[in-house]
């Protein structure tokens, strides 16, 4: 496993499903981050974060907003398209526009939770927009 750590601002609301798109159950939260550009690939600067099962609740929780600026850290996994997958293992809030101290807000997450395998991917039959 390659494990990457990034800052970026948050571009997106943090989405929380129950469900993936065939109906099975398995909770998963994500977002979307403009990154530095270090992580630059064929959708530019902006990459979707994926968090899993228990992991996703907690980050869910934590109430991320849109323009908040994050450092993330996880580890990197490849769909069946052999795109890179961004999964989340570690979230915290560096600052939030509009306050005038940064905030801690950490979810730290339990390297025994279950993680999502390629073929349960919801990424697969999803299509990412920006």
């Amino acid at each position: 496993m390659d494990y990457f750590l990034l800052t970026g601002k948050i571009t997106s609301k943090v989405e929380l499903k129950s469900t993936d798109k065939k109906g099975k159950k398995i909770e998963y939260a994500y977002f979307t981050v403009l990154t530095d550009s270090r992580y630059k690939d064929k959708r530019g600067y902006y990459q979707r974060i994926w968090s899993w099962y228990n992991d996703a609740r907690d980050l869910y929780q934590k109430n991320l907003k849109e323009g908040d600026h994050v450092r993330i850290e996880g580890y990197h996994s490849q769909n069946k398209q052999k795109e890179t997958v961004f999964n989340a293992t570690s979230v915290h809030l560096v600052s939030r526009p509009g306050t005038a101290q940064s905030e801690n807000v950490e979810v730290q997450t339990n390297e025994k939770s279950e993680k999502n395998s390629e073929d349960e991917n919801p990424l697969e039959s999803e299509e990412l927009t920006y």
